[in-house]
């Protein structure tokens, strides 16, 4: 999973919000360890048994688009 970085949300170059705004993510999220706001990485999700997983929710990006085209 991948998205736009809080500077393309903000409009100002990379450096200049990311910083204070992880700063800010991890005092509200005592469980958010790390946060980095500037650059453009991904999440990954780990899905274990038990836990029996279902489909909720799907999107899908063209190649070379970075916008969703349909849910």
């Amino acid at each position: 999973m991948t998205s736009d970085n809080v500077n393309d949300f903000v409009g100002v170059p990379p450096g200049l919000v990311g910083p204070i705004a992880a700063s800010i993510v991890r005092a509200a999220n005592p469980h958010v360890t790390w946060a980095e706001l500037d650059g453009h990485g991904y999440g990954v999700l780990e899905v274990r048994p038990p836990h029996p997983a279902s489909k909720v929710r799907s999107f899908k990006v063209n190649a070379g688009v970075s916008r969703l085209v349909s849910a």
